[in-house]
Parts: C-alpha cells; structure tokens; sequence
C-alpha cells in the first residue's frame, strides 16, 4: 500500500511544487497518512511517519498524524525534526489545542537547537462528523453543532496566533 500511496504523492507532490514555490509554502502540499493502527502508538508513528517523509523526500509533503493522546508526542517529535504534519482525528477545540501546542514545542525545540522554526503543519478539524453522529438533535441545531464547533476552534486559533509565545516562534 504505501509504496503505492508513496508513487502516486510524489506525482501530486511535483505537480503541485510550482504552486508551492510561488505562494511561499502556504498551498501545494499534498498529505500522506500513517497506519490507521499506530493511532495509540507513539513510537509506531514517529518511525513510520520519518520513514514515509524520507522515502517521498518532497518539501510539499504533509504525513497526516492522528491527534490522539499518543499522537501529541509524535506532532512534537516529528515536527522537532522537521517533518511537516497534518493534524488528523480532532474533533474539538480542546484537542486542537493541545496538537497546536505540541506543534509550537516541536518548533521550540527546533530554536534551541539552533535550527529554523519553519516546520509547516496544519490540523483537520473535522466537522461534519459532529452533525452526522448526533442525528436526532431538534430541527434548529441539526448542522450546526460541527459548524459551533468549527467557529470556538477558529478563535482558540486566533488567540494562539496572536500570542506571545507564537510571535516568537514566527520571528524565527
């Protein structure tokens, strides 16, 4: 599968590389996910996730981490070591929280270690899901509930980027 997966990201990857270079790294990036069953498995992921981002070896190159309780860890390693991650599994302000907040140790790290804080990630949020587990809610709320979720989790952004912590980290 992943040699597979690996040949068919490198093609999107290349096609989308001049998309990339032109907007300076903030679109054209294409998402490779680890093992669904390393979702619990910190160490599981770290390595799968090093060795995909090495093998694909494309600067536009996502690896989708869950943000699972083991998963934080793994966002701070990998991106620590440069591997840009997408945030997957989030179904909450709270847990995008603390994937961002893993995110911004990793580039702490990467600063006292004296190297760039340029380590790209993005979470996915997933909010559709919300309205679809929760079928029976009276007629006002349906769809809703994922998009009141959607907007507490863009202000906790908005407050994370605005922070102290954050402006030092994009200074570097």
């Amino acid at each position: 599968f992943f040699r597979l997966a690996i040949a068919d990201l490198v093609r999107a990857a290349d096609l989308f590389r001049d998309v990339h270079r032109r907007t300076a790294g903030v679109d054209g990036w294409v998402s490779l996910e680890v093992s669904p069953t390393l979702a619990a498995d910190t160490e599981g992921t770290v390595a799968q996730a090093r060795a995909l981002h090495a093998e694909a070896d494309r600067p536009n190159l996502f690896i989708k981490v869950p943000g699972t309780p083991e998963g934080l860890p793994a966002i701070e390693r990998l991106t620590a070591a440069g591997v840009p991650v997408n945030v997957t599994l989030l179904f909450s302000t709270a847990q995008y929280v603390a994937a961002a907040e893993a995110w911004m140790r990793g580039l702490e790290r990467r600063v006292k270690d004296g190297k760039p804080a340029d380590v790209c990630s993005v979470a996915s949020l997933f909010i559709s899901r919300w309205d679809r587990a929760t079928p029976n809610l009276p007629e006002g709320l349906r769809n809703r509930l994922g998009l009141a979720i959607g907007e507490a989790t863009y202000a906790a952004y908005l407050d994370l980027i605005s922070g102290e912590r954050f402006l030092a980290l994009a200074e570097k």
